[in-house]
């Protein structure tokens, strides 16, 4: 997979994420996770995008650790979304070809 198919799918999870989290209702716990969720999902594709245009190896492996941890950080607020809100199967409703968005990073 090369960096302008990463870049995309990156972008179009994050607008899958916000559009599963538009339909979720309000509440404290959701409310809070949501915002935590949309940063993180957000933080992935930004930080993707800018290690792209590293000046040096070096900028590029940190920013690339940085992008896996938003990656990390984005599937626990969903687990955790996935367990206050049992019934509505929020992985369900993300594209497949987006779950699995975390080993083509670790593989980078």
């Amino acid at each position: 997979m090369g960096a302008s198919e990463l870049l995309r799918r990156t972008k179009e999870f994050d607008l899958n994420i916000i559009q599963i989290l538009n339909k979720l209702p309000y509440s404290v716990g959701n409310n809070t996770i949501k915002n935590q969720l949309v940063r993180s999902a957000t933080g992935m594709a930004a930080n993707y995008r800018a290690s792209i245009k590293s000046r040096s190896l070096k900028e590029f492996t940190a920013r690339l650790g940085v992008v896996i941890e938003e990656a990390d950080e984005s599937w626990f607020w969903l687990d955790l979304l996935e367990e206050l809100n049992p019934t509505r199967r929020i992985y369900l409703n993300l594209n497949p070809k987006h779950i699995n968005l975390q080993p083509y990073l670790q593989a980078l």
